[in-house]
């Protein structure tokens, strides 16, 4: 396996290639800006057919690439090249079956699509019977493995089922020693344990004093209209000043786009309205001209139905 791992996101997976599968990873420089190896080559090879370098200067990027040369392959660059690859396809047609019977049930499809014959109709059968068969062998192997796996004396009764706790976790006791078992009793102690970690030792205690740096005292500040304008003027139209990066320029241009949106669902809703100011056919026109044409919201509805006598007098 060539790649990028990352062990800090995996490192239980990484640690069982390492100790319990019993490959080696053969990378002993560091790969990442920050001196670390994020970027294994993790083979069942000894140390001297594995030869592993890095293509250039480590960087701050994800991954960088690994270039590994084995020495087991000889003659030409083709022969090198069609023996890798025989080599990598008996490995995943014995560990890996599902892949391979994947790939040949996709082309007998592309294949049956293209040309509807009776040879390829039967070949695609085929290949989905033995896609079947690699599946159910696959499971079934899985089931043998977890049997055996569950069946040794390291496993107990409750860990067969899946009711093993987390020991790792500690008890909630009381001050006395004893285990609280009790919903409501772990709430009670847990709020008076959490009450006391917030309270002060001495509440009535006068604060300390700020030292004061200087004795210049500010008793008004005169500043005109047109300064105030000024410094508006002057200030950064895309920078945040609150907390939910909003500031006068934004909300003053989004009150007017929202402005715009409800004046133009009221003109195009009042267009329905007759002269005599009599809501003609209301809950057949406006309301769908509202909901659907304008993807107007509920509460906008239960709105215009609460000012619809008002709006009736107005026209």
């Amino acid at each position: 396996m060539v790649g990028d791992l990352n062990q800090h996101l995996v490192v239980r997976a990484f640690d069982d290639l390492l100790t319990e599968v019993g490959l080696t990873n053969h990378v002993d420089f560091p790969t990442h800006i920050s001196s670390s190896f994020l970027d294994p080559v993790i083979t069942d090879l000894s140390g001297s057919l594995v030869t592993c370098r890095p293509l250039g200067s480590v960087g701050s990027s994800d991954h960088v690439a690994i270039l590994t040369s084995t020495d087991r392959l000889t003659d030409t660059i083709d022969d090198q090249g069609e023996a890798f690859t025989y080599h990598l396809l008996s490995l995943q047609s014995k560990y890996v079956p599902c892949r391979t019977y994947s790939k040949s049930e996709e082309q007998g499809r592309r294949r049956l699509r293209a040309h509807n014959t009776q040879a390829n109709r039967n070949a695609y059968k085929t290949t989905c019977c033995n896609m079947i068969n690699t599946q159910k062998a696959a499971i079934r192997r899985w089931k043998n493995d977890l049997t055996r796996e569950m069946s040794g004396q390291s496993a107990g009764k409750q860990q067969q089922q899946g009711l093993v706790t987390d020991c790792s976790i500690p008890l909630i006791t009381t001050p006395s020693g004893e285990v609280v078992k009790r919903g409501r009793d772990k709430v009670e102690l847990l709020s008076a344990h959490f009450s006391n970690k917030m309270s002060v030792p001495d509440p009535t205690r006068t604060p300390s004093r700020i030292p004061i740096l200087t004795t210049t005292e500010l008793d008004n500040l005169h500043i005109t209209t047109e300064e105030k304008m000024a410094l508006l003027c002057k200030s950064d139209t895309k920078k945040a000043l609150g907390p939910d990066d909003i500031n006068h320029h934004l909300l003053k241009r989004k009150i007017a786009r929202d402005a715009a949106w409800k004046l133009s669902c009221a003109r195009r809703a009042g267009k329905i309205l007759d002269g005599r100011g009599i809501a003609s056919l209301y809950r057949a026109q406006v309301r769908p001209v509202m909901e659907y044409t304008s993807s107007c919201p509920s509460f906008y509805i239960a709105r215009l139905e609460r000012i619809q006598p008002r709006a009736q007098r107005m026209v």
